[in-house]
């Protein structure tokens, strides 16, 4: 597969992780993310088990924390692109901002890989 992507790796006798954070505004106009699959994010680590995965996490326009399901602890050996839906009541005001934070944590001598993100939203 031919990803541009971002690979997290350690040699520390510990888990090590690295945190990728992104500030996105959201188009005027914006009403909502679409409901089947919000977010979509291609991922990969070198092996399992243990702790080396990815993790995704969202603040809203208020920066409150929102419920995201399918972006928690992925540990995808080969290329897979990871739907992730969001819950809950969050707010998302048309030019406003969220965060969202990708954590790759590897153990020693794995990798954490992701790949391009995607967000699909109605406006």
């Amino acid at each position: 597969n031919s990803h541009n992507y971002y690979e997290w790796t350690t040699s520390e006798p510990t888990t090590q992780d690295y945190d990728i954070v992104i500030r996105y505004r959201l188009p005027d106009g914006f009403s909502s993310f679409d409901a089947a699959a919000p977010i979509k994010l291609w991922n990969k680590v070198s092996a399992t088990p243990g702790s080396t995965a990815v993790t995704v996490t969202m603040l809203d326009t208020l920066g409150a924390s929102v419920t995201l399901t399918g972006g928690s602890a992925l540990q995808n050996t080969s290329w897979t692109e990871s739907t992730i839906t969001i819950g809950g009541s969050p707010t998302f005001t048309a030019g406003g901002y969220i965060t969202i934070t990708i954590k790759m944590s590897a153990d020693q001598a794995k990798a954490a890989d992701i790949g391009e993100l995607t967000m699909k939203g109605n406006w």
